[in-house]
């Protein structure tokens, strides 16, 4: 095999080919600004509402004040138009 370093070693690493493929997709990161994120059901709210309109979360992240819900990039609009409906 030939290449640099950096992506023969990569390969290396990332034994799992639908792996390495879902790390070269697009993708875009939502943001709820909250208030108890993670001790309330505000992540499942949000999950249920992106599925309904036909968008799966790859991710998500929560902190005390926030939920980020890494989505395909093409979907970055619809996700945000959809996640609206909390407000």
């Amino acid at each position: 095999m030939t290449g640099s370093a950096i992506s023969v070693g990569d390969v290396r690493v990332v034994p799992d080919v639908a792996a390495l493929i879902r790390a070269t997709l697009a993708l875009s990161s939502v943001s709820l600004t909250c208030f108890g994120g993670v001790s309330s059901d505000l992540p499942f709210k949000a999950l249920q509402i992106l599925k309904h309109h036909g968008i799966v979360a790859d991710k998500y992240v929560l902190s005390p004040h926030s939920v980020n819900l890494i989505v395909p990039a093409e979907s970055r609009e619809a996700a945000v138009k959809a996640l609206h409906s909390l407000i």
